[in-house]
């Protein structure tokens, strides 16, 4: 009886160690698909203002058609809400350039977290035609095409989304 019972407490840790590998290896196979899916989105270089840049975003402002404009911006309100990430333009290029961490085979929050992030950043991030995401003091802006403009404005009641119809070339 003696000799049985370091095979059996062998055998038990064997299937603990199996358990918790397969239900690891199932949670990794999810997180991945949302590196995946992530890697897929729409990758953004931030590009500070420059006179170029800020001469652009003013003709837009003063020339373009502005579509929609929303203050504060829900959308980035409920992201603030649920994310680390703030409803301002500090918030944006956060959540713009944010890349998601390899699955953590320990720390199953920190992976609920980051799978959280992954799935936001998949359905915020916009477009865009050239991959920049212009920054200034309290401003960003991204072309989503030729002819729109998203811009990113801190405000007093919070962050300001707006976009703009543009026809170029502008004045």
């Amino acid at each position: 009886m003696k000799s049985r019972l370091p095979i059996f407490l062998v055998a038990i840790a064997v299937v603990v160690v199996a358990g918790f590998l397969c239900l690891r290896l199932s949670s990794k196979w999810n997180y991945e698909q949302l590196r995946e899916l992530n890697a897929e989105a729409p990758t953004f270089a931030v590009r500070p203002f420059d006179a170029e840049v800020a001469a652009f975003l003013k003709k837009v402002q003063e020339n373009g058609e502005l579509l929609s404009s929303e203050s504060p911006d829900p959308a980035y309100a409920r992201i603030a809400e649920v994310t680390p990430w703030d409803a301002s333009v500090e918030g944006v290029v956060a959540l713009f350039t944010y890349e998601i961490p390899p699955f953590s085979f320990f720390d199953e929050r920190r992976n609920g977290r980051e799978g959280a992030k992954a799935a936001i950043r998949i359905a915020a991030l916009p477009i865009s035609v050239d991959g920049f995401l212009f920054v200034g003091d309290g401003v960003a802006y991204v072309r989503v095409s030729e002819e729109i403009v998203e811009v990113y404005e801190d405000t007093e009641e919070g962050l300001c989304r707006s976009h703009y119809l543009i026809k170029l070339p502008l004045p």
